[in-house]
């Protein structure tokens, strides 16, 4: 559950919560099942935060600093994550449907099982990223980087698309 005192400051706007965190690095904040739909998030610092099963649908998020993050089973469905730093964050079973990923880092994330049905991932980096089980039907894969993904389908169903940069492993 989210800690309300996180909750208030997260509201107080980007700079207040930037700052707050700055002071307090030593604490992983904890917004887990939190409804943070809707709210303008952009170039925020949410590094290694619980997000748990937290309600991001709609939310702008570009731009912010979400590596290491534990986004499991958030609901992420037509958030705007254009440039966001989603390096090492686990994303597994999240709802990206309809998201933009644009130019997004999401190298080394984990994004097993997670629904990216519609989601914009043009130019993205997904280099080292688990995809395993992950619903790609209908997205943009444009121009998206994959180097070293894993990635196993049960049936296939990622079309690789004209200028998309793929090279697979197997899953263990």
């Amino acid at each position: 559950m989210a800690n309300e005192e996180y909750l208030v400051i997260l509201k107080q706007g980007v700079e207040v919560w930037n700052e707050w965190r700055k002071n307090n690095q030593g604490i992983t904040p904890v917004l887990s099942e939190s409804n943070l739909s809707k709210l303008l998030l952009c170039e925020v610092n949410l590094t290694n935060i619980n997000l748990t099963k937290a309600d991001l649908s709609g939310a702008n998020l570009s731009i912010a600093d979400l590596s290491g993050a534990n986004l499991s089973m958030a609901n992420l469905s037509e958030a705007n994550l254009t440039m966001a730093n989603l390096n090492k964050a686990n994303l597994s079973r999240a709802n990206l449907s309809k998201a933009n990923l644009s130019m997004a880092n999401l190298s080394e994330a984990n994004v097993t099982e997670a629904n990216f049905s519609n989601a914009k991932v043009f130019q993205a980096n997904l280099s080292e990223t688990n995809l395993f089980e992950a619903n790609l039907d209908k997205v943009d894969l444009s121009k998206a980087i994959f180097n070293g993904a894993t990635a196993h389908y049960s049936p296939p169903i990622l079309d690789t698309p004209i200028g998309a940069t793929v090279s697979f492993r197997t899953a263990k």
